[in-house]
């Protein structure tokens, strides 16, 4: 969920992307997004201050990030069965003594369908390292030193890569409007006394890209094209080389987003960007086996390689996706050779550093 918005139309997205979670409703919505937010005006169907001190005892909302799930059982409308459906005993399945009850009836059934409440829906943690697939450290694309960066670059990518990245950084995207001499980026000659003028946001920027490098001693500029092109090729080949090694987010870790090859469908038309058809397409077409060191899945831009979106449909959705995460959760089963299990406890671990780290323990 998001926290404080600047305008009522991004108000308005944040409260519809909690409106895909299963049995949310826009007071809910709305009283978990004053939580989050940190003024003491509430929305249309929210709750502040003015409520929390008014229940007995009473309380003042957070006004900043959750540090448990549990907490959201804190805010108006939230209750136990929301939250963590009629999964009572949290054994991840519908047993005979568990059924739908109030909010849940019409969302629930014995098939399982819920059982989690939004338990499965939800997290306050969400981590993954900023590293390459085999966990070294990646070639920061937005780094000062461009003559360091290129011969990196080089060796990682080739020279042609390594000089438009380069060139960009120096002159930026050239307007649809400017002309020059078109030529490859591999017989461009990287000038580095020029200083870099530009930050690359995002790895998709550099698709279908030219730059206009100023020609020297009165020559006319040079239109230098982007050795990564709108076609399948790039997408389930050089672009995802490109991924394997460099960042835009100079981050160590990077949180809060979507791990595609996983979500459910409610979470993934949370994404900004998402449609039903796109959401239904990657549960088709995804492999929950994929290979994250070189399976062909192993970057959210199968996405577009696969043909289930446009690049301008995915550039919106790019900055909230990927294939991984370092953050796990499970359950530890106890139990005698003749019998049934005797202690069970859910531990949630996370591996983002360099020694594992158990984030909650609930028996």
């Amino acid at each position: 969920a998001e926290g404080s918005d600047s305008s009522a139309e991004q108000t308005n997205s944040a409260r519809d992307r909690l409106m895909f979670i299963p049995g949310m409703n826009e007071e809910v919505a709305d009283a978990i997004l004053d939580w989050l937010d940190q003024d003491d005006s509430p929305r249309a169907y929210g709750a502040e201050v003015e409520y929390y001190q008014s229940l007995s005892p009473g309380y003042l909302p957070k006004n900043g990030p959750f540090a448990h799930l549990d907490e959201l059982l804190m805010i108006q409308g939230v209750t136990q069965e929301l939250l963590y459906g009629v999964d009572t005993n949290r054994n991840y399945q519908t047993d005979n003594d568990e059924y739908p009850r109030g909010a849940l009836e019409q969302l629930d059934n014995t098939s399982g369908q819920l059982n989690r409440g939004w338990a499965a829906y939800l997290t306050v943690y969400s981590m993954e390292r900023n590293v390459t697939p085999d966990g070294e450290p990646k070639l920061d694309l937005n780094g000062d030193d461009l003559q360091t960066l290129h011969t990196n670059l080089q060796q990682a990518l080739g020279p042609a890569e390594a000089n438009f990245i380069i060139a960009y950084r120096q002159y930026g995207p050239a307007e649809p409007t400017e002309s020059g001499e078109s030529t490859s980026a591999d017989s461009v000659q990287p000038n580095f006394d020029a200083e870099a003028q530009t930050t690359i946001s995002s790895m998709l920027d550099l698709i279908d890209a030219k730059v206009s490098v100023p020609g020297e001693d009165n020559e006319p500029a040079q239109l230098v094209d982007s050795p990564w092109n709108d076609d399948p090729t790039t997408y389930q080949q050089k672009l995802a080389t490109l991924l394997d090694v460099v960042m835009v987010n100079q981050d160590e870790w990077i949180a809060g987003r979507i791990n595609i090859n996983q979500a459910s469908r409610p979470v993934l038309l949370t994404i900004p960007g998402m449609t039903e058809t796109i959401a239904d397409q990657i549960l088709a077409g995804r492999d929950p086996a994929a290979d994250q060191v070189l399976g062909d899945q192993r970057h959210p831009t199968w996405l577009i390689a696969d043909g289930l979106v446009t690049l301008a449909e995915l550039k919106p959705m790019f900055p909230y996706l990927t294939t991984g995460g370092d953050i796990f959760s499970c359950q530890v089963v106890g139990f005698f050779d003749a019998g049934t299990a005797r202690s069970r406890v859910e531990v949630l671990l996370s591996r983002s550093g360099e020694q594992t780290e158990l984030l909650e323990w609930r028996d």
